[in-house]
């Protein structure tokens, strides 16, 4: 296997944080597992990040790679976005799983509240004069986080699975 990580927000300017992964990655070198880091902007959109990601994945698999996809945080939504929109069925075969931790697929209130005035005053000033883009807080709020809906997911359950969920209804 190879693991790819989707790095979280702000990853290259806060390493600190830990959302870049260099700790797991480190060790998995250690161990001698192959590993890379999926270069995304770090305060890009959802949309744009999942291209990346989505470009990831079809790269493994012209590599011959099975791959383990792990992301956190605001990643999580950009890997889901990849899987369940952008790569179809059979561009994910060499994907043996995906580790999401802590990640907010349904949006945060925190984005609809940093946008909001008079804190989103303060929030567009920090990031005009760091250079960032808005474009992730924006996707991280709830209502651009419920149009993109994780029910595209039913196309890569299996069948059994779909037929349970639609027994249920």
């Amino acid at each position: 296997f190879t693991v790819l990580f989707a790095p979280g927000w702000l990853y290259d300017v806060h390493k600190k944080s830990g959302a870049d992964f260099a700790a797991q990655r480190r060790l998995l070198d250690e161990l001698g597992i192959a590993n890379r880091l999926i270069p995304t902007a770090q305060s890009g959109s959802v949309e744009a990040n999942a291209a990346t990601i989505a470009a990831a994945v079809r790269d493994s698999a012209a590599r011959g790679e099975t791959i383990v996809l792990v992301s956190a945080s605001k990643a999580g939504p950009e890997v889901a976005y990849a899987l369940s929109r952008l790569l179809a069925p059979h561009e994910t075969t060499n994907v043996a799983g995906w580790l999401n931790a802590s990640a907010a697929l349904q949006g945060t209130p925190l984005a609809t509240w940093g946008l909001r005035a008079p804190m989103s005053w303060l929030v567009r000033t920090v990031f005009k004069v760091a250079g960032w883009s808005l474009d992730g807080v924006l996707a991280l709020r709830p209502a651009p986080s419920r149009a993109r809906s994780m029910r595209p997911w039913a196309k890569m359950r299996p069948a059994s699975a779909r037929a349970a969920e639609v027994s249920t209804r």
